[in-house]
């Protein structure tokens, strides 16, 4: 009896401190309401006050240009608000534009201008860009991108020239721009600096199909820059150009590593048998140019089988084990141990399964018998022979 009175003494003292606890939050919530709602009130009656009309104009103006500017502020209502400001206030927001003496101000008004679409925008956009506030010059580039039309795109290539941003930031906003801008992109390539080059290169590729910038492109591949040639070639092939393959074809043999690798992948998607062309770089001293000649091969099938099974006896490792896994990476592997492995062929010459084995090494042999349903030391043993 008495351990079941000291159990309810337990529940009712817990229950009245429960209730208590309740009691003290909703009192504390009532205080906070009524506090928060007399301010409010306060706040409410000082700005519809007739002597506060003007505070009341100046508030709804900076809650609008806080919106006009904000980058979560869906871009159809950005514009809206921002023709709406610049109509009613635009004297005032391009005086702020062009000297704002706060950073953060002078951004806001430069984006407000921009989402308007204003005539003011890019002219004042360029001089921001001529700042040397960095985070001012960002602000101005995200704008000018933004923009996406001709006049921007003309701005940011000066701003490329000038070297006034990070040039892979620039030639991004470049490379979204809706507007045909191949004109502007063409004398870059005459330019001095490799690395104006090298940009002019990489952005042209949308523009490969064209027979005049396919030329420019082509001349470019004979560059004494390296990654200028390799810019090229990769951007002939990806605007499907027609000098795609012989351009690739040259560069094959480049002294520079990757200037092979990247024509070696522009090969990948010709719509031509390049694999005896390609397969040498399987002995290549790189790895990446090896591992490109495997990828372009691998998108060739037919061709690949034809040439690659003369490879698993190349005086060279690297060309062997490289031919043995395009093959087993083809399924070809597989489709010849599915008629049983055969220890011999013609003569005294080992099976191409029994080849690409032995190529391939121990893995590509360990892999080979699991997915086969092989015995891994049988085939260790026929591939050693």
């Amino acid at each position: 009896m008495l351990e079941i009175n000291n159990d309810l003494r337990f529940v009712l003292v817990a229950f009245a401190l429960v209730w208590l606890g309740l009691t003290i939050y909703v009192l504390l919530a009532r205080i906070v309401h009524s506090a928060v709602t007399l301010v409010a009130r306060r706040v409410q009656e000082a700005v519809l006050a007739p002597e506060n009309e003007r505070r009341r104009g100046r508030l709804l103006r900076s809650a609008l240009e806080r919106m006009a500017a904000d980058a979560e502020t869906p871009p159809e209502v950005a514009t809206r608000i921002s023709d709406y400001l610049v109509r009613r206030y635009g004297a005032s927001i391009i005086a702020r534009a062009r000297s704002g003496r706060r950073r953060w101000k002078r951004v806001q008004a430069l984006r407000i201008l921009a989402r308007a679409g204003a005539d003011a925008a890019v002219p004042l956009l360029e001089e921001a860009l001529q700042s040397d506030d960095e985070a001012l010059v960002a602000s101005a580039v995200a704008a000018l991108g933004g923009l996406g039309d001709r006049s921007a795109s003309e701005v940011l290539v000066r701003g490329l020239r000038g070297n006034r941003f990070a040039r892979s930031r620039l030639a991004a906003h470049l490379n979204e721009t809706s507007a045909p801008i191949d004109d502007l992109l063409l004398p870059l390539l005459a330019e001095e600096e490799p690395q104006l080059r090298f940009w002019a290169a990489t952005l042209l590729s949308r523009y490969a199909g064209s027979p005049s910038v396919a030329s420019e492109l082509v001349r470019a591949v004979g560059d004494v820059d390296p990654s200028v040639r390799a810019a090229a070639v990769e951007s002939l092939a990806a605007g499907s150009s027609p000098a795609a393959p012989a351009a690739a074809a040259l560069l094959l043999g480049d002294p520079v590593w990757f200037v092979r690798a990247h024509a070696a992948r522009a090969l990948r998607d010709v719509d031509l048998d390049t694999a005896h062309i390609v397969a040498p770089l399987l002995a290549d001293e790189s790895w990446w140019v090896r591992a490109a000649a495997k990828e372009t091969l691998a998108a060739r099938p037919a061709a690949a089988r034809a040439v690659l099974l003369d490879y698993l006896d190349h005086p060279d490792a690297f060309a062997r084990n490289g031919a043995a896994e395009v093959l087993q990476n083809l399924g070809i592997l597989d489709e010849l141990l599915a008629g049983g492995v055969e220890v011999e062929a013609h003569g005294d010459r080992p099976s191409p399964a029994l080849r690409i084995l032995a190529a391939g090494g121990p893995r590509l042999r360990r892999a080979a018998a699991l997915r086969n349903g092989l015995d891994v030391e049988e085939l260790e043993r026929l591939a050693s022979r």
